[in-house]
């Protein structure tokens, strides 16, 4: 793990310290799906995301020292392999936020950009398929440099691919870890353009995206049902992947930990 010189052990031992849960409302409630990689190991979600390709368990690389996984983004002529998995909820969901955090190596690329994980109805639309009246989605992208934006698959999408709303002026350094959050709001009623997807980074709102119309149909099944585990580069050219100094095809890498989603707006936050 290519870390920069000061995230050394007794760095990674303070995350602990200034890593802490703090809601932005009054409640302190219990998450709906949580996977940190330590103390749920025999859970079928903990199993679903650690037996992904190019995904493997990395003792010690995650929050505060703890266990995390370690991304492979394997270049391609797409950008990078995909590496993704959806992962029911127990429920239906009006509105709900994933929380997580991740880290990029320092040889980490941002070509063009590439995806982040995110949320879901029981149909998802991705990879530029054609919008439909139950389907949507709601994910995390990098950009060029690090600039992070959303990326949302709804129901007024102007062209093939998602749309979104980019940081104004925060973006990833590499090197560091980062407790990201996206919240979605479903649209009520489903004729209503009342969705919102917004990101925080280290509880910080840095893109907010309102008047979204996510589903047309009304349901359960088009409200939030799925934790979108999804990350790669791409696009769908070249130009989107990690390549080296010759020109070709490189891996780079990234670390993840404590994926937990929760009903409502909930951002856990941290505090530096």
């Amino acid at each position: 793990m290519k870390l920069k010189p000061y995230f050394t052990l007794f760095t990674l031992l303070c995350f602990g310290f200034i890593f802490s849960q703090s809601t932005l409302s009054t409640k302190n409630p219990k998450p709906l799906l949580k996977i940190n990689f330590d103390d749920n190991t025999n859970s079928k979600d903990f199993k679903a995301i650690v037996n992904l390709k190019n995904i493997e368990v990395a003792e010690g690389k995650g929050i505060d020292g703890s266990t995390g996984i370690k991304a492979r983004y394997v270049g391609f002529d797409k950008g990078s392999e995909r590496i993704v998995k959806n992962i029911r909820l127990p429920q239906s969901y009006k509105e709900a936020t994933l929380n997580y955090a991740v880290a990029f190596d320092e040889d980490f690329q941002f070509p063009r950009g590439g995806k982040l994980h995110g949320l879901a109805p029981l149909k998802k639309i991705t990879g530029g398929k054609p919008m439909q009246k139950d389907g949507w989605s709601a994910r995390i992208c990098f950009k060029k440099n690090g600039v992070v934006t959303s990326y949302v698959y709804h129901q007024d999408l102007k062209g093939k691919y998602g749309e979104g709303k980019p940081s104004p002026s925060f973006y990833f350094k590499k090197g560091q870890y980062y407790q990201m959050a996206i919240y979605v709001k479903t649209n009520m009623p489903a004729s209503a353009s009342n969705g919102e997807v917004i990101i925080y980074a280290n509880g910080k709102e840095i893109s907010s995206y309102k008047g979204l119309q996510l589903r047309a149909v009304e349901g359960k099944d088009t409200e939030i049902n799925n934790f979108l585990f999804s990350t790669f580069h791409g696009g769908n050219s070249p130009d989107f992947a990690p390549k080296d100094s010759n020109g070709n095809f490189t891996t780079v890498y990234a670390w993840f930990d404590n994926f937990e989603v929760y009903e409502g707006l909930y951002v856990v936050e941290r505090k530096n």
